[in-house]
């Protein structure tokens, strides 16, 4: 396997193109970069640095367009059966002392004078056998409290649409069966 690594030199500046680039000819089951901290030396920094950072502060945003931090693309038709391709993947396993909590993933937006969403789910592909926006795995309960969604106080000063949880509407062209929530049944005692 050859790998290439180019960067422009620092100083240089970028009006357009790439600044780094990682290429190699072909991997069948290694990986193209490991980045980890070994050791168990790694103290962390709060919120505010990660183990790998990747940032913009630009306000020369194209008017009308989009900007992209960070962009995950993975296509191509898979020629083995059964198999489960992922986009993101991420788990937090790490065991506590005591009062410890563990997010597999936290989004925040502020700030946009028209909308802020911290997650947005794009169109499905209608093609597919089952089409989920949001699928729950099962939640084995703790010895307190146990939630599979659990949302905040919403606090709005205006009076215009506030909800906490909003649904659109279905549209379907031969769905046998069409729901807009479906609750499994529920069991227990107390």
């Amino acid at each position: 396997v050859t790998a290439q690594v180019r960067k422009v030199p620092s100083g240089t500046a970028i009006t357009s193109g790439t600044g780094l680039y990682l290429t190699t000819d072909s991997i069948t089951t290694g990986r193209l970069a490991d980045i980890a901290t070994t050791g168990n030396t790694w103290t962390g920094n709060g919120t505010t640095n990660g183990l790998v950072n990747i940032a913009s502060s630009s306000t020369a945003g194209t008017a009308s367009d989009s900007d992209i931090v960070l962009n995950i693309a993975r296509s191509g038709a898979n020629a083995q059966l059964a198999h489960t391709a992922y986009g993101l993947y991420s788990t937090v396993t790490n065991t506590n002392v005591t009062s410890g909590t563990n997010v597999a993933g936290y989004f925040s937006a502020s700030g946009a004078t028209t909308a802020n969403t911290a997650i947005s789910i794009g169109a499905l592909s209608t093609a597919a056998a089952t089409n989920t926006g949001i699928l729950l795995s099962t939640l084995t309960g703790g010895t307190t409290s146990n939630y599979q969604i659990s949302t905040g106080v919403l606090t709005s000063a205006t009076p215009t649409t506030n909800a906490q949880l909003n649904l659109g509407g279905i549209v379907t062209t031969g769905g046998t069966t069409n729901y807009g929530i479906n609750v499994g049944a529920l069991s227990g005692s107390g």
